[in-house]
Order: structure tokens, then C-alpha cells, then sequence
């Protein structure tokens, strides 16, 4: 196994949540021998699901000022929930699939239609982005 099958099979344990219980399941023998590898792998899926929400917020930062911490509460719930885009705009689509997640998250509360139309006009230059657009109007 040559270093750059090593590092593919890392980074998909790093990213799919079942692959990684499937392979360091919690069997007696194997407790022992993947120990110190499934701690490497957890810190390192939780340091990429937390650039992910860096980037996230980067890009919702009114979201993120109206919402506070809960923001990153739930931008983690939805990144457990969720395959991880990939692409070139993987952090656009990443923010996009976030608010729509958000927004049917958010539907019962007194909140939700103001959150949906913050969202709305942040998401709004991020949508001219990926159709390649440079004129948009919306109506609110």
C-alpha cells in the first residue's frame, strides 16, 4: 500500500462517518491496535468538519451575528447530517445546502421567516457566483 492509497483511505475515514464505525468497529481485539488511530481520525474529521464552518461563517456573517453561538451549534448538527460537498464551489454549495437545512430546521420557530430572508439576501451574490450572473434582483 503506497503512500497515496494511505492517504485517500485516511481522508475517507476522515469524511464518511460510517466507513470509519465499519473499520474501527468496537470488537475486543481491535480496541487495542486502532486505538491511537481512531483518536487521529476523529480530531482530524473534526478539524475539517470545523474549517468547513470557518468557511461557512465567512461566508453567512450577518446568519452568523443574528444567530450567535447557536449558529455553530447547528452548522454541527447539519455536518453530521450531511455528505460533504466537493468541487471547486464546494464552500458555496456547502453554504447553500446549510441554509436550506437551516430554514427547515427553523420552520416552527417565531424566527423563521426573518432567518429565511436573511438568508435569502446573503445567499443572493453566492447564487449569482455559481450561475456566473452579474446582475440579480429580488423582492422581499
Amino acid at each position: 500500500m503506497g503512500l497515496k492509497s494511505i492517504q485517500e483511505e485516511f481522508v475517507k475515514l476522515s469524511l464518511d462517518k460510517e466507513a470509519r464505525e465499519k473499520v474501527l468497529g468496537s470488537s475486543p481485539t481491535d480496541l487495542n491496535n486502532f486505538d491511537h488511530l481512531k483518536l487521529g481520525i476523529k480530531r482530524h474529521a473534526y478539524s475539517l468538519i470545523r474549517k468547513r464552518l470557518g468557511v461557512v461563517k465567512s461566508i453567512l456573517r450577518n446568519t452568523k451575528a443574528a444567530m450567535g453561538d447557536a449558529f455553530e451549534d447547528e452548522f454541527l448538527k447539519y455536518a453530521s447530517l450531511s455528505e460533504v460537498p466537493s468541487g471547486i464551489d464546494r464552500h458555496r454549495k456547502d453554504s447553500i445546502q446549510f441554509a436550506e437545512w437551516l430554514i427547515k430546521a427553523k420552520k416552527d420557530s417565531k424566527k423563521s421567516k426573518a432567518l429565511k430572508v436573511l438568508l435569502s439576501h446573503e445567499l443572493q451574490p453566492v447564487h449569482m457566483w455559481m450561475s456566473k450572473k452579474k446582475l440579480s434582483i429580488q423582492f422581499y
